[in-house]
């Protein structure tokens, strides 16, 4: 299974061209991961632009559809041995060391995953 990065949330609420609406809609279907990293940075991005109510709905909505998965140690310190070699933001080193810890795959437009040596990166 595919680990969803943030990028893709946001542009899944917020896509306005039907067909990329139609390709996220594809992608949402399948069974993946969503790290608590993720969860962090939409609610407050929702939060910030379109209200608590609506960040917690969304929020809601992700956490019933997908497999959460919680950042362990072995996951951080993976993170941080990506950082040494990338300087990508902490955020994008822990979402990035999840995928490679599952499958390998995160779905993102985010050209920062592309930095992170094993991580295959698609997109729609």
């Amino acid at each position: 299974m595919p680990t969803l990065d943030t990028r893709f949330f946001i542009d899944f609420f917020g896509q306005k061209n039907r067909n990329k609406q139609i390709k996220l809609k594809k992608l949402a279907k399948q069974k993946s991961f969503v790290s608590v990293i993720t969860l962090h940075e939409l609610f407050k991005l929702f939060a910030e632009t379109e209200g608590i109510p609506v960040a917690e709905h969304r929020l809601r909505i992700i956490q019933s559809t997908y497999d959460i998965i919680e950042i362990t140690a072995e996951i951080s310190i993976s993170a941080a041995r990506i950082r040494l070699h990338t300087k990508i933001p902490t955020a994008d080193s822990l979402i990035g060391a999840l995928a490679l810890s599952k499958d390998k795959i995160v779905i993102s437009d985010d050209p920062h995953f592309a930095m992170i040596q094993k991580l295959q990166v698609k997109w729609i």
